[in-house]
């Protein structure tokens, strides 16, 4: 899962230089890792993320899908992370870490693929009471969404 311009400051294992490509293969090689950044630190814990100034608007932090679970999500999360349909759990990160509390919210799912059972969107539309619209481009998909 990838979140822009937030960082785990501190919790560095070590720095890997390089393209972000090889980047990332080391911290998926690395058992001890459970994220990295774009600036190459691999990270061995992920509790706060906060923004980082020197960020621009494609950094941020990769994190481990394996790190994506229970024990490993601060308490206000586990309670809501059941709830999410989302592939990486995203939308529970994003609205605990990003999303001020407004109950008056508007999301946009783009290409969806599955808006039933893998949806972004879901968390904010049923828990947050937002109100949404959910895009998907390719027919096929579309066609099969709405017979079901």
């Amino acid at each position: 899962m990838f979140v822009e311009r937030l960082d785990q400051v501190g919790c560095d294992i070590q720095h890997k230089p390089g393209d972000l490509g090889s980047i990332l293969t080391d911290a998926l090689d690395d058992p001890t890792c459970v994220a990295a950044n774009t600036f190459g630190y691999l990270k061995q814990n992920v509790f706060f993320l906060e923004p980082v100034a020197c960020f621009g608007p494609h950094d941020g932090i990769y994190i481990k899908r394996s790190f994506l679970d229970k024990s490993a999500l601060p308490p206000t999360l586990a309670v809501k992370y059941d709830a999410s349909r989302a592939r990486f759990h995203q939308d529970v990160i994003v609205a605990a870490c990003l999303v001020p509390r407004d109950p008056a919210g508007v999301v946009v799912e783009v290409t969806a693929r599955d808006s039933l059972f893998d949806s972004s969107s879901h968390y904010f539309c049923n828990h947050l009471k937002w109100r949404g619209i959910v895009i998907e481009g390719d027919a096929d998909v579309f066609a099969a969404q709405v017979a079901s």
